[in-house]
């Protein structure tokens, strides 16, 4: 039964949505060894991915589209666990108890960061290969929130533990339609900016819904696209947005600043 279900996996190559509907965590699994070749198997049922994962075990969902920049992006501090490691974590409150958003989720590596740093609740929201960015940036070939709902049971199993996580495919720049209350914290690694000229508003949004929001973006766009990924722009736009405290952290010879924004009472 396990070997019908690894071969299905393998050979369906045209949605991930049926992929992911394969991957329901199989109760049949005896050991690490079978889950191990799930894993695998589940890895390779998707046709890229732009966040490194490392399942344990010396199993790693390596990049597979690098840009020209990274030479090595498991290990530079552009993306994954290197990236949160580097300079995520640190802009990191406490987050016990706490609820958040994860902005542009991708394959919800940093969703599980946060929920293992004890958030109650995290909401992970990405777009799929139809909902296109107003900056005209490559589109994803897949559906990342498949790809991360595989992710999040893959690692709940070789945890042994449930993450209190949900994810959600919607456009970024309508967020307010989901009306999803309020949050401790709004994480946002390198996406607002793609809103282009509906950056400012897509911010405001995201005002009105948390009092701490971090953000990332990235120096080496250029064009109109640079214009809005300036840091300088989005700490204006936080300020104008009714941030108090706002900060820039641009470390020498790393093009992926953050800037953080805290409403302070």
């Amino acid at each position: 039964m396990f070997k019908t279900i690894i071969n299905r996996m393998l050979g369906n190559t045209h949605s991930t949505n049926e992929i992911i509907n394969d991957f329901s965590m199989p109760m049949f699994i005896d050991g690490e060894t079978n889950i191990n070749q799930w894993i695998d198997a589940g890895i390779k049922g998707f046709k890229e991915w732009y966040q490194p994962v490392d399942f344990g075990d010396g199993i790693v969902a390596h990049v597979t589209t690098p840009p020209r920049w990274e030479a090595s992006p498991e290990l530079d501090s552009v993306r994954g666990i290197a990236k949160w490691d580097y300079i995520v974590k640190k802009h990191m409150p406490s987050l016990v108890g706490k609820r958040v958003l994860d902005l542009g989720c991708n394959n919800g590596v940093f969703s599980i960061q946060l929920a293992r740093s004890g958030a109650k609740e995290v909401i992970g929201i990405d777009r799929n290969q139809l909902i296109k960015q107003k900056s005209g940036s490559i589109l994803p070939i897949q559906d990342v929130i498949a790809q991360a709902n595989f992710v999040k049971q893959a690692i709940e199993h070789k945890e042994k533990k449930k993450y209190p996580i949900t994810y959600i495919v919607h456009d970024v720049g309508t967020l307010n339609m989901l009306n999803l209350g309020r949050f401790d914290m709004i994480l946002a690694l390198c996406v607002v900016y793609h809103e282009m000229n509906d950056t400012p508003k897509l911010i405001q949004a995201l005002s009105s819904m948390t009092d701490h929001l971090v953000l990332q973006t990235t120096l080496l766009h250029s064009g109109e696209l640079a214009k809005w990924a300036s840091p300088h722009i989005l700490a204006d736009l936080l300020i104008k947005a009714g941030f108090t405290n706002v900060e820039i952290d641009s470390p020498p010879d790393y093009s992926w600043p953050m800037i953080i924004g805290k409403r302070l009472n």
